[in-house]
């Protein structure tokens, strides 16, 4: 009894397993029945293919981060921790021009211990000169603006008016008196206040004042930003001609006029 079972069970699935087939050929047609017949071909293939077919390598390991992007991550994370933004922001509102508040907003850490320690250094420096000393380095009547436009047109060789020749001889003339104040406060200072105004003094070594385009620019241009005769000898020439015209011109209309 139960071998007839198991072949009768056998027996009825064999039709129902061919049977499925037999129906998709009919309804798909003499070509699609083609493409069916090959099924089980494709399938042993691929089968044999993926059997045949190497275990995937692994993944080859990720390359170390570079010491630049690990350096990147530090700052990133120390500016983070200080607040850097807010303390560049606190330290403009000191600042006496435009391009001063830029460069508070531009500030970095330092790259390495020793620049950290230098800007350190400066800025003990200053504070020693100002908090300590009362005494203040000044740049008023200094138009940032107008500097950083002449000194970029003279970069591209260009030419400047009197305007801005003004504005760069103010800029100088403030180096000039920073220079003159730190120096003359370092050699009146001793002991443990004149060591503090050491880095101060070598920033202001490095000032170039430019004492003669300063005399040259003054003997040429006034302070309301006028070209004066002295100039050149042509346009002291021209502006005598003018001026011997602009009298005959009246007298002849004060003429007219009686």
């Amino acid at each position: 009894v139960a071998c007839r079972r198991r072949v009768g069970s056998a027996a009825s699935a064999a039709p129902r397993y061919h049977a499925r087939p037999r129906l998709r050929r009919a309804l798909a047609g003499p070509a699609v029945s083609r493409e069916l017949a090959r099924e089980p071909r494709r399938w042993a293939s691929s089968s044999s293919s993926s059997k045949a077919s190497s275990p995937p390598s692994p993944s080859p390991p990720l390359p170390p981060p570079s010491s630049s992007s690990i350096r990147e991550d530090v700052d990133a994370y120390t500016a983070e921790l200080l607040d850097w933004e807010n303390v560049c922001s606190h330290v403009s509102i000191f600042t006496s021009t435009k391009l001063g508040r830029l460069r508070c907003y531009e500030m970095r850490l330092g790259a390495n211990l020793e620049e950290s320690l230098c800007l350190q250094a400066e800025t003990r420096a200053v504070h020693c000169l100002e908090a300590e000393l009362g005494k203040r380095i000044e740049f008023n009547g200094v138009d940032s603006s107008s500097v950083r436009s002449a000194l970029k047109r003279t970069g591209n060789g260009g030419r400047l008016s009197p305007e801005l020749l003004n504005s760069l001889l103010r800029l100088m003339r403030c180096m000039q008196q920073a220079q003159s104040l730190v120096r003359s406060t370092v050699q009146s200072q001793k002991g443990a206040a004149r060591e503090r105004l050491v880095p101060l003094a070598d920033m202001v070594d490095d000032l170039s004042t430019c004492r003669d385009l300063q005399k040259e620019i003054s003997r040429r241009v006034d302070e309301d930003g006028n070209v004066r005769d002295s100039a050149s000898k042509t346009l002291s020439k021209l502006r005598a001609q003018i001026g011997v015209l602009e009298r005959k011109v009246l007298s002849q209309v004060r003429g007219k006029g009686e």
